[in-house]
């Protein structure tokens, strides 16, 4: 039915200043691209970092209401991620509206800053439900900001030839980061307990959003014609 309704089908390329990065480099390998726009290679870090402490959501939180609550935690888990769940549907469209002007490095820092508030709700609430979903509510929030900043950040910045190859190597990376990261805190988990692999998540958070502050500085001076 739509097919027969649309009646052109052309594309349309984007002729303005804000394209002048998507021009595409055919014949150019990635490694050259890329070391023409470090920036690139920032970001993707900074989000595979982000990816790595927000897996903790479905690590280290189910560990410690495991200890804290025996049992009930299977219940008290499953609550929160229909919590998190109600709340993308909510406040995701209300984001989207009310921070549509602000450039993608920011929200990316807001959904670093947003996840480890979250975080640090659920560590120092340890033993009080409530504060659990307002936790919850926090870290979707930063969650919501994320997804909103990540594809389009690349995206208007990166050569439409190589979009392919360089979302896959975020992939590759944040997969590959996540992982490795998540054995980490496993390791420190056992000997250092609780407090320790919390203190480890919150410290790697603040480096994240440490390099989002960089990016947000250099992004202007590099890709000017942006904002």
């Amino acid at each position: 039915m739509i097919f027969f309704l649309i009646n052109d089908i052309t594309l349309v390329k984007d002729t303005s200043s804000r394209a002048v990065y998507q021009a595409e480099r055919k014949g150019e390998s990635l490694w050259s691209v890329l070391m023409e726009n470090k920036l690139i290679v920032l970001y993707i870090l900074a989000v595979s970092g982000y990816y790595a402490v927000y897996q903790m959501y479905n690590f280290l939180m189910p560990l410690d209401l495991a200890r804290l609550h025996g049992e009930s935690s299977s219940v008290i888990f499953g609550s929160i991620t229909s919590v998190n769940c109600i709340s993308v549907v909510i406040f995701t469209p209300l984001i989207t509206r009310m921070f549509s002007k602000v450039p993608e490095s920011v929200k990316t820092m807001f959904g670093q800053l947003l996840l480890l508030s979250g975080f640090a709700v659920f560590w120092l609430s340890a033993g009080r439900i409530p504060f659990y979903y307002v936790a919850i509510i926090v870290l979707t929030w930063g969650e919501i900001f994320n997804v909103l900043a990540e594809r389009p950040y690349l995206t208007n910045r990166m050569p439409a030839s190589h979009r392919g190859r360089i979302n896959g190597l975020a992939d590759v990376m944040r997969t590959g980061i996540a992982g490795g990261y998540q054995m980490m805190i496993g390791f420190i988990y056992q000997a250092r307990a609780s407090e320790g692999a919390w203190k480890t998540v919150l410290a790697t958070g603040m480096f994240i959003v440490l390099l989002c502050i960089i990016l947000i500085v250099r992004d202007r001076r590099v890709y000017g014609n942006l904002y």
